[in-house]
């Protein structure tokens, strides 16, 4: 079905902020195009598998810093600080050594640098990549592997293609897979999470006003969410801190689905924003007492049209014998000078996708 991809709207946001009031169409199509250029990349190329965990860790061979900065003074691979040293385990410099490494558990986490550049629109765009890899050295297996995208120069806050978080998510891929780095594994367990791709399954002409919903009326009826503490009481009494993003702020809620005895929470791992691409959602699965069961990031193609801005609602999203479905709204109907960035508004298009959780 062929439709009107690109909406005149006055104010889009672009990675380095927001357009003036006095965009012209061309700057907008132009912000439009780049945006859809680094989700291509993201749907084809970032992911993360884990073939298996090992038993056990003596030595971890960790790759040097890639010299690649961006604002603020954050590396590109481990922002802030790179790590000294390691719970149980020798932490070393790599490359670990080219001859073969007979020592059981001797590990190497690989860090590659994958620039790529983007010629979109007649402008030159630049994504910083990273793959990481870890290697059992008695073998050379990759037993684990993960490779996400960034646009921007802040490392800490920019667009990235999967998890919430650029630093921190390349720091829990590695501590979920090799232990902890600064506790006894043995006391401190990482909530297992997958990363999954979905497929779209069309789109249809529709005419839907949506409301905007606070986060705290998707939680299960009775919760309370206390924002200041990014809290979560649920109605039995427990409760756990909503995931974070950006500067630290709670991961807002689109529903929550009932699967057998637990909760799935749906999130969005990039924040509120609606005249932004959504590339991806989370499912946060924990049991009726709050505990953490694991989290499921399903990446989104490039589908909807978001240029006056997307929305989602409840009754839109399902899961059932491990397949999710889930809708999304597009071709918001323009509604005064600017581009929304609520839920807020009539809407046009609905676009269908499909996930399956479970093999």
């Amino acid at each position: 079905m062929r439709h009107r991809r690109y909406f005149w709207i006055a104010v889009v946001l672009t990675l380095g902020g927001c357009t003036s009031p006095g965009s012209s169409r061309k700057d907008v199509a132009v912000a439009q195009a780049q945006h859809d250029s680094f989700t291509n990349l993201c749907s084809e190329s970032a992911h993360e598998s884990i073939k298996r965990f090992p038993r056990i860790v003596k030595q971890i061979y960790l790759s040097e810093s890639s010299k690649v900065y961006g604002a603020y003074g954050f590396e590109l691979f481990f922002g802030v600080t790179r790590a000294r040293r390691w719970a149980f385990a020798d932490l070393l410099d790599g490359p670990a050594p080219a001859d073969r490494v007979d020592t059981p558990g001797a590990y190497e986490v690989r860090y590659t640098y994958l620039p790529v550049t983007s010629n979109v629109a007649g402008e030159t765009l630049q994504f910083h990549g990273v793959r990481q890899e870890i290697i059992e050295l008695s073998t050379r297996e990759v037993i684990a592997e993960r490779e996400n995208y960034i646009w921007g120069k802040d490392f800490n806050r920019s667009s990235t293609c999967i998890d919430s978080s650029w630093v921190s998510g390349s720091d829990n891929f590695v501590n979920r897979v090799l232990g902890d780095r600064y506790r006894d594994e043995s006391s401190h367990v990482h909530t297992p999470e997958k990363y999954i791709k979905a497929l779209v399954l069309g789109s249809v002409p529709v005419d839907v006003k949506l409301l905007d919903v606070p986060s705290q009326s998707t939680l299960p009826p009775g919760s309370v969410f206390d924002y200041n503490d990014r809290k979560v009481t649920l109605p039995n009494g427990s409760n756990f801190r909503m995931p974070t993003y950006g500067n630290g702020e709670p991961l807002p809620g689109i529903a929550t689905l009932v699967d057998g005895s637990d909760y799935v929470f749906v999130l969005l791992p990039a924040g509120h924003s609606r005249n932004w691409p959504l590339r991806q959602v989370l499912l946060y699965r924990r049991d009726k007492s709050g505990q953490p069961i694991e989290k499921v990031y399903v990446q989104l193609p490039r589908f909807v049209d978001w240029s006056n801005g997307w929305g989602m609602r409840q009754q839109d999203i399902s899961m059932e014998k491990g397949t999710l479905r889930i809708s999304v709204y597009g071709m918001k109907k323009r509604a005064g000078d600017f581009s929304d960035q609520s839920n807020d508004g009539r809407y046009t298009m609905r676009y269908d996708f499909v996930a399956q959780l479970s093999k």
